[in-house]
């Protein structure tokens, strides 16, 4: 994926400052979610510990979270799930989110449609505030689209109609043979399929028992920590010069760190050409952002654990 960079240069190196990712979560609170799974244990009970420990979690640093749930006492009130309980707000942060689901209990019913169209016009307007940035929906939800006119086809073309600049992630809570249907709205949101967290035993993962309220919070972090990687940014904003200096564009190198392993110094490669390996410039003359090719943001995606990119600015650039 890279080669080491020249260890006789004296460079400058910081962390990597990449364009503002935001999280807009959409969490079903329908009277459902408050299914016992087991003795004093609900969906609800086994499912807050986890969105709580997402947004206090410090490998969230870097990403943006806002967080509403349906239904609203308007139900079918689309400004209503536009208007987020927490709005946009930096993670990690383990005090505002948490006070927020510590106020909200189930109740009510599914309607999906007025919750995604408001989740994404909110997503539209954080977008229009940070246009290099990006957003994304997370809808959770333990049951398939009801009331409001909210069906599974009307909320899959929802999401596609904005698809191509705002993904939504879909998390179904529940039997997955019974909420396969949800497919239809992640593959529509362009992100493939959607994730299951199973509260029945016949669904794997948990044992002959059932599945435990612990089960159900580890997998739901498991969860949340994908999509955490899935939304990393790989579009970096340029560094500053040193000072004094103006920006060589020929002494710059980007590097990886896993979150286990070696750091590797990723090649500059304008046109991502040999298999879509390193970074390039947005704009060779005029750049005002460094991207990193395909398949290094699928590397750099792909560690949940959370590795980090850096800048080192005053060596000669690493290139193919």
């Amino acid at each position: 994926m890279g080669v080491g960079a020249d260890a006789a240069c004296a460079a400058t190196v910081s962390k990597a400052k990449t364009v503002p990712v935001i999280l807009v979560f959409m969490f079903d609170r329908s009277g459902s979610m408050d299914d016992s799974i087991g003795p004093g244990q609900t969906k609800w009970s086994a499912l807050v510990p986890g969105l709580d420990a997402f947004f206090a979690d410090p490998k969230s640093a870097g990403v943006s979270a806002s967080l509403q749930f349906f239904e609203q006492a308007s139900e079918c009130d689309v400004p209503s799930y536009a208007a987020p309980l927490v709005p946009t707000t930096p993670l990690p942060n383990s005090t505002v989110f948490a006070s927020a689901i510590a106020a909200v209990s189930p109740q009510g019913e599914t309607p999906t449609q007025p919750a995604l169209e408001g989740a994404l016009q909110y997503a539209a307007q954080q977008l229009a505030l940070n246009p290099n940035g990006k957003s994304a929906v997370v809808l959770v939800t333990d049951g398939e689209p009801n009331g409001c006119a909210s069906t599974v086809t009307n909320v899959a073309a929802t999401a596609q109609a904005v698809s191509a600049t705002i993904p939504t992630y879909v998390i179904g809570i529940g039997k997955a043979t019974d909420l396969v249907r949800l497919n239809t709205i992640a593959a529509a949101g362009a992100t493939g399929t959607a994730f299951f967290v199973s509260s029945d035993a016949g669904d794997g993962g948990c044992d002959a028992g059932g599945c435990s309220a612990q089960d159900m919070e580890s997998r739901f972090e498991s969860v949340l920590a994908v999509i955490r990687g899935a939304t990393a940014s790989c579009n970096l904003l340029l560094p500053s010069p040193p000072p004094g200096q103006s920006l060589n564009l020929s002494e710059i190198n980007v590097s990886f760190a896993p979150s286990s392993g070696q750091t590797t110094t990723l090649v500059y490669n304008q046109n991502c050409g040999g298999g879509g390996v390193g970074w390039f410039y947005d704009n060779l003359q005029s750049p005002t952002k460094i991207e990193i090719c395909p398949s290094s943001c699928q590397m750099v995606q792909s560690d949940v654990l959370g590795g980090s990119l850096s800048i080192a600015v005053g060596c000669q650039t690493v290139t193919q």
